[in-house]
């Protein structure tokens, strides 16, 4: 043997982690930690080609939303963009122009960054690209109703169970 880790493996030690923070036994920070050190054991988690890219963002200056969802989207296989702190809302768009981007998923913490979902929203619409790409908004301050005013195609209060919404939505409208 050469030292390499059996695929299977990785798929256990992913599906106990991701259960075990669901469940609301592991914390966040754990939880993160835990992921690098399996994404470092296995030289990363598996791309799955059909899923594309995702960007994530966050308004503001608060990232922990952020990094769970792209350390999440990550786990599931897709090819993420985290975006820097404070990008502003044409960067996000702009990096939203390249047609291998599938999802974007914006944290919100405050209730006065709600109206940049609904600024995202319409931007992607007006540059065509919006049908395109699986949206979502999540964070403290997302309500369903917040969701559903900014057009978001999945919401869920849990980030696991968003970014599973996610990647099936993503391979719906993809076909798959």
């Amino acid at each position: 043997m050469t030292g390499e880790v059996p695929k299977e493996g990785l798929e256990k030690e992913i599906a106990d982690l991701l259960e075990e923070f669901d469940s609301g036994r592991l914390p966040l920070m754990l939880f993160m930690h835990r992921a690098h050190e399996i994404r470092d054991k296995y030289g990363g988690f598996t791309r799955d080609s059909r899923l594309g890219k995702a960007v994530v963002a966050s308004m503001e200056r608060h990232t922990g939303g952020r990094d769970l969802v792209a350390c999440l989207l990550d786990i599931m296989g897709f090819d993420v963009i985290v975006t820097d702190i404070d990008l502003p809302l044409e960067g996000i768009v702009d990096l939203c122009r390249d047609p291998e981007v599938k999802a974007v998923c914006i944290s919100i913490l405050m209730i006065h960054e709600c109206r940049c979902a609904i600024n995202l929203a319409e931007r992607l619409k007006e540059e065509g690209i919006r049908d395109r790409i699986v949206y979502n908004a999540g964070g403290y301050a997302v309500t369903e109703e917040v969701a559903k005013q900014a057009g978001c195609d999945v919401f869920s209060l849990r980030a696991i169970e968003a970014v599973k919404m996610i990647k099936e939505e993503v391979l719906r409208k993809n076909g798959y």
